[in-house]
C-alpha cells in the first residue's frame, strides 16, 4: 500500500489504501486482498492496464525530452569558448 498520492491509486479499484502509520487498517487491507481472489485479480488487472496507458516508450522519450529541453534553457555557456561548442 503505497505512501503516495492516494488520487492516482482509485482505492479499490486499483489498490488497496491505509492511511500512513495506521497498521490497524493497512492489516485490514492486506486481509482483505488476501481473502478475495477475485479482488487481487481485478485490482491487478487495473493496474496493468494503468501502466500500460501511462508509460508507454513513446510518452516516456517525448517526457525526456520535454526534461533535456528545460534543462538546456537554463544552461548559459560559461565563456564565448564554450559558446562554440554548444552552437
Amino acid at each position: 500500500m503505497p505512501s503516495g498520492s492516494v488520487g492516482r491509486l482509485c482505492p479499490e479499484k486499483r489498490g488497496a489504501h491505509a492511511p500512513r502509520g495506521d497498521e490497524r487498517s493497512r492489516a485490514g487491507a492486506i486481509s482483505r486482498l488476501l481473502a478475495d481472489p477475485h479482488l487481487r485479480q481485478r485490482m491487478g488487472a487495473a493496474g496493468r492496464k494503468r501502466v500500460r496507458q501511462l508509460f508507454t516508450w513513446d510518452r516516456s522519450v517525448a517526457r525526456l525530452e520535454e526534461l533535456y529541453g528545460m534543462a538546456g534553457e537554463d544552461v548559459a555557456p560559461a565563456s564565448p569558448a564554450d559558446a562554440q561548442h554548444v552552437a
